[in-house]
């Protein structure tokens, strides 16, 4: 009896996935047959865009709640920026440091890293590798400075001016 009803189970199962296989093939091909009327229209329209690629996205209730957080997080920047205490400010606030903890984490790592290969040179080779370091920092202080005055910042009084939140 027990070999009749897992036969029986077997084929039970198989009709189901029969049926998904089924369902899923209707689907596709009506998809099918709406971009093909879409396409033809679209070309009989725009008969100078005709070799172009046509691309079709379905909006669904994702696409509102992303739309809706994303007019959240824009009202929270702006509150953030005009210094604004609001739930919306509270919002972004939130999401901006979720998304600051994985780069300062790669920084501490970064720092970790250097620290341990400074730390097994010898003496000559780190004061050199100092150096260098010192070097390439001077050099970007100075391509900073530059930029600077190439957007208007011609010295550190106005580029404090500028930053100043009211």
């Amino acid at each position: 009896m027990l070999h009749g009803e897992l036969l029986f189970f077997c084929k039970k199962h198989e009709n189901i996935n029969k049926q998904k296989d089924l369902k899923k093939k209707e689907i596709i091909n009506k998809i099918k047959n709406k971009t093909n009327d879409l396409r033809y229209m679209f070309d009989n329209l725009y008969v100078q865009h005709k070799n172009t690629p046509l691309y079709i996205f379905l909006k669904d209730h994702n696409e509102e709640k992303r739309h809706l957080l994303k007019i959240i997080f824009l009202y929270g920047k702006l509150h953030s920026l005009q210094g604004l205490n609001t739930p919306f400010s509270k919002f972004y606030m939130l999401y901006k440091n979720k998304k600051q903890i994985p780069s300062t984490i790669r920084l501490q790592n970064k720092i970790r890293e250097e620290k341990k290969f400074i730390d097994n040179m010898d003496k000559s080779s780190k004061k050199k590798y100092i150096k260098n370091k010192i070097d390439e920092y001077v050099n970007l202080n100075t391509n900073v400075k530059k930029l600077y005055s190439n957007i208007g910042f011609f010295n550190e009084e106005k580029k404090t001016i500028y930053f100043k939140r009211p």
